[in-house]
């Protein structure tokens, strides 16, 4: 069972006490973790949202550190969220890059989240339009054996289409992470 922020029980509880109807708050989800390794000709992350951020990062590892990647990207990975928005798709992403800030890096620092380039894309039909480029929370699913603190780690995200409101938020080790919670309008 997933721990649940007091703040959200409040605001249920408020909303509920209010006569609000639950429908119009809503729900927080956590964003899917992919592995953009293995190259992909229709994968939206890599053929519109990121394409330059790959290519940069391929080129490093082959030019700078002199690996072959096989045919196959670089590491890099991306956490996704996809809402319904009338005809169109919100896509709200996440990218390990070279320009993350990954917080503490001691063998004594707990586990933390990265700061990392953020996109939020409008889709429709065959059109993405990148509505906004910032930064955002990315923390890769629990390993297998990792701490029972970081079991439920994640970036949650919701999205408001009335107000066209993307917020996330970061849970890291059990506890909310204060410069995670982040609010984006979307134009």
């Amino acid at each position: 069972m997933r721990p649940v922020g007091f703040g959200l029980v409040i605001a249920v509880l408020l909303g509920t006490a209010t006569g609000t109807a639950l429908a119009q708050n809503a729900e927080w989800a956590s964003m899917e973790f992919r592995d953009l390794r293995e190259k992909s000709s229709t994968d939206i992350l890599q053929t519109t949202m990121w394409p330059a951020e790959i290519r940069s990062q391929n080129d490093f590892v082959e030019k700078e550190l002199k690996r072959d990647l096989g045919g196959r990207n670089a590491w890099i990975n991306a956490l996704v969220s996809t809402f319904e928005l009338g005809d169109q798709r919100l896509v709200v992403s996440v990218l390990t890059s070279r320009q993350c800030d990954n917080g503490a890096n001691h063998n004594a620092s707990g586990r933390e989240a990265s700061v990392c380039p953020l996109k939020i894309a409008l889709v429709s039909g065959g059109n993405v339009q990148i509505a906004i480029e910032d930064t955002g929370c990315l923390v890769e699913p629990p390993e297998q054996g990792a701490p029972l603190a970081n079991q439920h780690d994640s970036v949650q995200v919701q999205f408001d289409p009335a107000r066209r409101v993307v917020r996330m938020r970061a849970l890291v080790g059990g506890q909310w992470a204060p410069r995670c919670s982040r609010e984006f309008r979307v134009p």
